[in-house]
């Protein structure tokens, strides 16, 4: 197995790795979206009481939560796109290998 054709899989198995990554952040965010919109709600039902301020509070932190979770599924997707552009170009590094081998054998045989 060549170094490229090596590099390529190597980058493949990556990929996979920050895809699955990607799922559980979606995944995270989702719930947290669920969480806040209940949070939300529970706060339009009970407007006032003793209990409206902490809900409002738990609110903004559910609040929090979700803009935390949305910058790390960011991230996630930057993840997955900046390897799949790698694992495109180690592909292509490797054809071109394979290419120049095969390219100097047809030469060395004539």
């Amino acid at each position: 197995l060549s170094a490229a054709k090596e590099e390529a899989v190597l980058a493949q198995r990556k990929l996979k790795k920050y895809k699955r990554a990607l799922y559980k952040e979606t995944e995270c965010s989702v719930s947290l979206r669920a969480e806040l919109a209940a949070a939300q709600a529970a706060v339009k039902a009970e407007p006032v009481s003793a209990k409206a301020g902490e809900m409002k509070a738990m609110v903004t932190a559910h609040a929090c939560e979700l803009r935390i979770a949305q910058a790390l599924l960011n991230a996630a997707e930057l993840r997955v796109v900046a390897m799949e552009a790698h694992a495109r170009a180690v592909a292509a590094q490797a054809l071109a290998d394979a290419t120049v081998v095969a390219h100097n054998h047809a030469g060395a045989g004539q």
